[in-house]
């Protein structure tokens, strides 16, 4: 299956997912990713879109994290992380929640990323959206930050087709279970 043809099916089976399993989802992606994340650390989170697990809940429950939010600033794939409370994401690119204003944080300051995506594999391959964002901010990061793929169980598949410019996750946090990468 070509990259094209694995994002389009994931994308509409993820755009099917009812909300009562999204949510029963989420808990358990939330419930599974809180151990991953170092006391204190800095951490990029997103807002769900097109049935992503929704992580924002995380903040609550570990006030101790600081947490950036991704603001995209051109269409061409460029964007920034800003730190900001989830309560105040409004609608943005694409019709995505993200900050209006805060601090923008470095990528040499996250000590992990939760990243979402289409398809996952066991090794750490992620296919995103097909724009190339979190690919050309993930390029930026220390290479000791933890880059955490977030997928709904069915969403890690055997294989998926990587370019020279993808960055593998060191893990892969579904709702049934958490996975370190042979890149971790």
């Amino acid at each position: 299956m070509t990259r094209d043809e694995l994002r389009r099916a994931m994308l509409q089976r993820r755009r099917d997912v009812p909300p009562d399993e999204l949510d029963r989802a989420s808990a358990a992606v939330v419930a599974h990713a809180l151990p991953l994340l170092p006391h204190g650390a800095t951490v990029a989170l997103y807002a769900p879109h097109g049935g992503e697990p929704d992580v924002r809940a995380i903040p609550d429950l570990r006030p101790d994290l600081r947490v950036a939010w991704p603001r995209v600033t051109s269409s061409q794939g460029a964007m920034v992380f800003v730190t900001a409370p989830a309560s105040s994401l409004v609608r943005g690119f694409a019709g995505i929640l993200e900050p209006p204003d805060g601090e923008i944080v470095a990528p040499r300051d996250f000590d992990a990323m939760l990243i979402p995506g289409t398809a996952f594999s066991a090794v750490g391959a992620r296919l995103g959206m097909g724009g190339g964002f979190y690919d050309r901010y993930l390029e930026q990061l220390r290479d000791d930050a933890l880059r955490v793929g977030i997928a709904h169980h069915w969403q890690l598949v055997p294989t998926v087709p990587e370019q020279h410019h993808d960055r593998r996750m060191t893990h892969v946090v579904t709702d049934s279970d958490v996975w370190h990468t042979a890149t971790s």
